[in-house]
């Protein structure tokens, strides 16, 4: 951040002050609300202390700090402080992505992404929000990475899924050696639980949910974070193929009310196959064949029907979708280990911080020391 003034030739006693039409606005990207690491709250405490000048935050959930009014609701403080910044009251905001795509101030003359981002889609998304005026404008990956070789290994695109998570569990939980790889596939492997594990947890739904050729209300209880996450999801995977027409969420009582429609093999046959032809065309009539080979005309077979959708569905996501997204992951490594500032990227300048110990392990034995990430360094 300090160096940021220095790149367009302003004083920085005026670069972070609003002025009007001519603010340098810019927008911090993070990926967590809350949390020690690249949360909203540290975020912009530690931009504030950097810029000297008034910073403001946006994400979908609430942070537990940092919050101006705490007896406001967030989501009317949230866009009150998205107004300030898109009226130059204040210069610099904190975001997570929930800040929409749809953001269209012209004077965004920088975006700093506090952490890799997930993906080359994700950054470019971020980034295109910087220079819409068509004046000069820079992004700047804040890049953090213990070992070129770990995150090589780790971000394998050939490595199954379960190889991964074992490799992973070896590192997992040393503060030491933590850096942008690591957190990013500790979030993908929360998303990606495994499929066997996902199959299962739709079954004992069903279990619960009881005869499917009938519409039906059921409440389904959940004890604590993740349990709920996986319930979800599995009331989700039913909602992809019809099954489940509505759900509610009652966190107080920690419980899911689920509603179900008769179910319509032919129907989810066409749903599960339109989401596969959306998703990856190429699949679309391997996928028909397969599903048309699906029977419910015994008794039970809803029930066996429902879970054998499931069982294509599922083995669809971790075949593509999950493989896809890992792929990303190593692809957004590479654009910030290896992006030279200066370098158009999108009419945006890609810069990514290194130290005097960096540049060293790059001409030595390709390790890094790890270090902490601190925009005053940017």
């Amino acid at each position: 951040m300090n160096a940021l003034p220095g790149k367009f030739d302003r004083l920085r006693t005026e670069f972070f002050r609003p002025a009007g039409r001519n603010t340098a606005s810019g927008i911090v990207f993070v990926s967590r609300v809350n949390g020690a690491t690249y949360s909203v709250s540290r975020a912009s405490s530690i931009v504030r202390q950097a810029t000297g000048g008034e910073v403001t935050v946006y994400s979908g959930g609430s942070p537990r700090e940092g919050r101006s009014d705490k007896f406001r609701s967030w989501d009317e403080e949230k866009k009150e402080n998205a107004a300030a910044f898109k009226a130059n009251r204040v210069p610099v905001l904190v975001a997570t992505k929930a800040f929409g795509m749809g953001i269209d101030k012209p004077n965004i003359r920088y975006t700093v992404h506090f952490g890799m981002p997930m993906s080359l889609e994700s950054f470019y998304q971020e980034a295109g929000r910087a220079g819409r005026d068509g004046k000069p404008a820079r992004s700047t990956v804040v890049f953090s990475e213990y070992d070129e070789i770990r995150s090589d290994q780790l971000t394998d695109p050939d490595l199954a899924l379960d190889e991964l998570r074992e490799r992973f569990e070896e590192v997992d939980g040393d503060r030491n050696t933590e850096d942008d790889v690591t957190r990013a596939l500790w979030f993908h492997l929360q998303a990606f639980s495994g499929a066997s594990r996902e199959v299962d947890a739709v079954e004992a739904l069903i279990d619960v949910i009881g005869d499917l050729s009938s519409s039906r209300r059921r409440e389904i209880p959940y004890d604590g974070d993740d349990d709920k996450k996986h319930k979800e999801k599995a009331i989700y995977q039913l909602l992809k193929l019809g099954v489940v027409r509505d759900y509610e969420v009652d966190f107080g009582g920690k419980k899911f009310t689920v509603h179900t429609r008769p179910f319509d093999l032919d129907g989810s046959r066409q749903r599960l196959v339109e989401y596969v032809r959306a998703t990856t065309p190429g699949k679309a009539k391997v996928f028909v064949r397969r599903a048309n080979a699906i029977k419910a005309d015994n008794p039970g077979g809803s029930r066996e029907a429902v879970l054998a959708l499931i069982g294509m569905l599922v083995g669809f996501t971790y075949d593509e979708i999950e493989r896809s997204r890992r792929r990303a992951i190593m692809e957004a490594v590479q654009l910030a280990r290896h992006a030279v500032p200066g370098v158009p990227s999108r009419r945006q300048d890609l810069a990514v911080t290194t130290s005097g110990e960096d540049q060293q392990a790059q001409r030595g034995n390709r390790r890094r020391p790890h270090r902490a990430v601190r925009l005053g360094v940017a």
